[in-house]
């Protein structure tokens, strides 16, 4: 595995990597692929494989098709000077139009060594960075915080991983992160780390003070599985999840969660070629049965999850063909009985991928990730912006860029005020998957009636 990962990442290096950026830029791709067989990295290689030539594969969608208030979807960037350089933001989470969170990775050049948490606040006029610790400060180490969420101005949670030594052979294991915004700094919390050789979280969603989830990964052996822990208010504990990994050397993970009241919370992620998707009922997680893949694709994978209620449940991702055609978007819907495939249609040749979703204040659903034309050269990618018209997506333009790759990582709602939709402008890969000289891109989505 790692002579495959090694040649990716040279080719990654060189052409601008496909939907493999999603796990690259979270500098830990390159460590599960390398270390171990999971489902969410051989989703990613085969989409890499796929990015380069093919012919779209068409869909069939859902029957049931959830409702939207209609509205004039616009996308403005407001990035800003201010923004510091050399980051990409990769999760957000507001508690009001002049209140929010953002956090993600940095390069090596603007911060010490093993210091590559950045956390952003936003004041309701500009963005700026919030000192934030960093547990591993080795000369071989990575810290970084993938997901955030808030509860008001003086409660909010980030969590990711500390790695102590990035390569082979490894000594010491990969641990969680998670941090607490008390109002006035934040700082690290004790959490589980159950793996002797590798756990990390890749998403959180707060309902109380004393009610937080995270989920993300642990390893054992080679094979990854699920990992959630929740937060009563005293500290982390591990909640068991489902046994969804297979004897064939193939394991799971969650990738995003989201929660709606004690005993209702998502969870959403990939197994060996799958889509994932549990359910919190409020004394324990099981498997919901995600919708089959789109006609003529081999693996699909979840990134994010989002809710309004018990009816209105949105996860989105992608899948590759069997041809090695193009990436296709995933978009599935829960109506409070069964999950519904409402996949929109290609942007057009190429890949097309999904990593952000948000619901409005008024309902309206958005969806972000990036889109990259078909070319035997790779070529530049183009944020996507994607909006529920009710019935179908349609594409929202925007804004247009200085000829740098775009991608967006997520999509967070602001209550009463529209929608943030976070990513990165330009940037490469250096042969440990990290992304050096991107510059953070933020943009934000209002919906006009």
């Amino acid at each position: 595995m790692s002579d495959l990962r090694s040649k990716l990442s040279r080719t990654a290096e060189d052409f601008e990597p496909s939907t493999d950026w999603l796990d690259a830029v979270l500098g830990r791709a390159h460590r599960r692929r390398r270390n171990r067989r999971v489902g969410a990295g051989l989703v990613s290689l085969a989409v890499f494989g796929a990015a380069f030539a093919g012919v779209w594969i068409g869909f069939s969608g859902g029957s049931s098709q959830p409702a939207a208030a209609p509205c004039t979807p616009e996308v403005i960037d407001v990035s800003g000077p201010a923004l510091p350089s050399d980051a990409s933001m990769t999760a957000a989470a507001a508690v009001s139009p002049d209140d929010a969170w953002a956090v993600g990775p940095a390069d090596r050049g603007e911060v010490p060594v093993g210091g590559r948490v950045v956390v952003w606040h936003w004041n309701g006029e500009s963005w700026e960075v919030v000192p934030s610790p960093s547990p591993e400060t080795g000369p071989q180490a990575t810290d970084t915080l993938v997901a955030v969420a808030a509860l008001g101005p003086g409660d909010a949670w980030a969590v990711g991983e500390a790695d102590p030594q990035q390569g082979l052979p490894r000594t010491e294991a990969a641990r969680v992160i998670v941090e607490h915004w008390d109002g006035t700094a934040w700082s690290v919390v004790d959490a589980p780390s159950p793996s002797s050789f590798e756990s990390g979280l890749t998403g959180v969603a707060a309902i109380a003070a004393d009610d937080v989830w995270a989920v993300g990964f642990e390893v054992e052996g080679t094979i990854a599985k699920p990992l959630a822990e929740h937060w009563d208010g005293r500290r982390w504990s591990i909640a068991e999840t489902p046994e969804v990994t297979r004897g064939d050397g193939n394991g799971a993970v969650l990738e995003a969660v989201t929660a709606l009241a004690a005993d209702d919370a998502w969870a959403v992620g990939s197994t060996a070629a799958n889509p994932l998707i549990e359910h919190w009922d409020g004394s324990s997680w099981s498997v919901v049965e995600a919708p089959g893949l789109p006609a003529g694709t081999a693996d699909g994978l979840l990134r994010a999850v989002a809710a309004s209620g018990p009816d209105e449940v949105w996860a989105v991702g992608w899948a590759s063909s069997r041809l090695l055609g193009h990436g296709l978007p995933l978009a599935f819907h829960w109506d409070g009985s069964s999950w519904q495939d409402v996949s929109p249609v290609s942007a057009g040749d190429g890949v097309d991928t999904l990593a952000g979703v948000a619901i409005g204040s008024s309902g309206e659903v958005w969806a972000v990730g990036g889109h990259r034309e078909a070319s035997p050269m790779g070529g530049f990618w183009t944020a996507l912006v994607e909006h529920w018209t009710g019935s179908a997506w349609e594409v929202v333009p925007t804004p247009a860029g200085s000829g740098r790759s775009e991608l967006l990582y997520g999509a967070a709602a602001v209550p009463g005020d529209g929608v943030w939709l976070f990513g990165r402008s330009g940037g490469t890969f250096d042969n440990e998957g990290t992304l050096l000289g991107a510059e953070p891109l933020v943009l934000r989505g209002s919906c006009a009636r």
